[in-house]
């Protein structure tokens, strides 16, 4: 897989923008993380498949992109769990076949427009906040939602938070549509 990452606690590093184009990476059920970002990066026309993650978005994304890329049969599609996201934009991309097709679990900024996001058996969107965790400004934008969540305790999106304060804000769908899914 593809380690773009940098220090957890700076932006800009020698990982800072990075580009991945026009790439098949297979994670033949072995790689725990297809790409994985921290910083300002961009990953464009990528088929991305087979891996734990697809794409980990991980602490201090600043500006990144990822733009029509393929994401299919992982167990996570893209996961998004860094501390200090402020500005990532998902768009174009065919998010299919994963277990979960985007688990978001401590963000402040992503925006996902554009997508397909489909067939995922558990969840197409998952936002699950950990304890003190917090996941807010998150936007999906003309997005497509469909045939996700149908095994026990599935849904085509699921937002939740542990019991001690989590903090759960400004979630917002825009001209997105809901089709055939469970729950």
């Amino acid at each position: 897989g593809f380690d773009l990452t940098n220090r957890d606690d700076v932006y800009a590093t020698s990982s800072e923008y990075s580009v991945l184009r026009n790439l098949n990476i297979n994670g033949n059920s072995v790689l725990q993380n297809a790409v994985y970002l921290k910083g300002t990066k961009i990953i464009q026309n990528c088929t991305i498949q087979n891996a734990i993650n697809g794409i980990r978005i991980g602490g201090f994304i600043n500006q990144t992109i990822i733009e029509k890329c393929g994401i299919v049969a992982n167990s996570t599609g893209i996961l998004v769990d860094g501390v200090s996201n402020t500005i990532f934009k998902v768009t174009e991309c065919n998010i299919r076949t994963n277990t979960i097709g985007v688990k978001i679990e401590d963000d402040a900024g992503g925006n996902f427009e554009q997508c397909v996001i489909e067939s995922n058996s558990t969840q197409g969107l998952l936002i699950s906040v950990p304890v003190a965790g917090s996941v807010q400004n998150q936007k999906f934008y003309n997005c497509w939602f469909e045939n996700n969540g149908f095994t026990s305790l599935a849904a085509q999106v699921r937002i939740q938070g542990a019991d001690a304060s989590p903090d759960i804000a400004f979630i917002t769908f825009d001209y997105c549509t809901f089709d055939t899914g469970s729950n």
